[in-house]
């Protein structure tokens, strides 16, 4: 999963999560800004009941470890199924 922010983020973090409309939140690797680049990339891990429309978003917060989540990059463009 690769994501740009508009600028260099120095603070905060990122979320990047699955979500199916209607459905749960899955995944959650948190990625520590660090305002050495405005492209990051990360892997995702997660444990979601086999289904179809899952999209992918990431999230942030300017303070890590606390604080509300703001959909920073919106949703994926496409969905995706989670199969056995």
């Amino acid at each position: 999963m690769a994501w740009t922010a508009n600028a260099n983020v120095s603070v905060g973090e990122f979320g990047i999560y699955i979500h199916k409309l209607g459905g749960g939140w899955y995944g959650g690797n948190l990625v520590p800004a660090n305002g050495a680049s405005a492209s990051y990339t990360s892997s995702i891990l997660v444990n979601a009941p086999v289904d179809t429309g899952y999209q992918v978003v990431v999230l942030y917060r300017p303070v890590a470890g606390s604080g509300g989540w703001i959909v920073f990059d919106g949703y994926s463009a496409g969905s995706f199924a989670v199969t056995l």
